[in-house]
């Protein structure tokens, strides 16, 4: 693993304080930007995986040329068993304090407020608050549970509070009933509800949607899940598997690069609800 990481450092990437090969894909800013667009997978068995930068365009495999013997293999292995679960835990106490301090963000955030991204986007503020210059966005479970918090600003940058555990969870809008819409972000799901008057489900990424259909397809056997992709190869993608594993309906915007806000935007309600009903 140490070799490992001299390999990253030596291809010009600071490696992050603490690597994994656990065989997921591990992200890790940068120099001095925000956004994680360095990258790392390291398998344990054998010893491999790559690394790279997608801002930069970085992509290298590594393997280790190192012959192991039983007594180190075991070691290793033990070793890694004992940074899973101290890893584990460290994630749910940082969930623990994220759902503790999302309440009471929640609880203090202002219920109306004049905001940019929601007069921009068209919309009308459906279940969200606001707090300093940003619209709150609750993220629950199915059962009403608070796990995290949005926050989307003036000009539309989204970041989550650190510890939201975003898989499965969603931001819901109107009352459930025989048919529910899941689409990927905020704008959209408002512009969604307000044109159709279906319940919607914000799964916040197109990665999402797939978890979010299996939530509702689970606890809701016979309802209708109708997936609202944006137009884009991964929103697509992403809810054909959903399709195809929950019996969902997908839906998407005729032109390419474009959501429903979009549709919405530019053509009217009107426009976004022949596309959906």
């Amino acid at each position: 693993m140490r070799d490992f990481v001299i390999a990253m450092s030596e291809a010009g990437l600071e490696p992050p304080s603490s690597v994994y090969a656990d065989g997921r894909l591990h992200r890790f800013a940068v120099g001095e930007e925000q956004k994680k667009s360095g990258w790392y997978v390291l398998h344990a068995d054998p010893l491999a995986g790559a690394y790279g930068c997608w801002k930069t365009g970085l992509n290298k495999k590594w393997s280790t040329t190192k012959e192991y013997t039983d007594e180190e293999k075991q070691e290793f292995k033990l070793k890694m068993e004992c940074d899973k679960r101290e890893r584990i835990k460290r994630q749910m106490k940082k969930q623990e304090d994220c759902r503790l301090k999302s309440a009471q963000v929640w609880e203090n955030a202002e219920p109306q407020n004049e905001h940019e991204y929601i007069r921009r986007k068209g919309i009308k503020p459906y279940g969200v608050k606001f707090h300093l210059d940003s619209v709150v966005v609750p993220v629950r479970d199915i059962h009403g549970v608070m796990h995290g918090l949005q926050f989307i600003r003036q000009d539309g940058t989204k970041r989550f509070m650190t510890g939201t555990a975003k898989k499965g969870c969603y931001m819901s809008m109107g009352k459930l009933a025989d048919t529910v819409c899941i689409c990927e972000g905020y704008a959209t799901g408002a512009s969604i509800h307000e044109s159709t008057g279906y319940p919607v489900a914000v799964a916040f990424d197109a990665g999402n949607l797939v978890e979010v259909a299996s939530v509702f397809r689970r606890r809701f056997e016979k309802i209708k899940i109708i997936l609202c992709a944006d137009n884009d190869h991964v929103g697509i993608s992403k809810s054909a598997v959903a399709a195809a594993h929950y019996d969902c309906t997908v839906v998407y915007p005729d032109g390419e690069g474009m959501d429903f806000n979009d549709v919405h935007v530019k053509y009217g309600p009107e426009a976004v609800k022949n596309l959906i009903i």
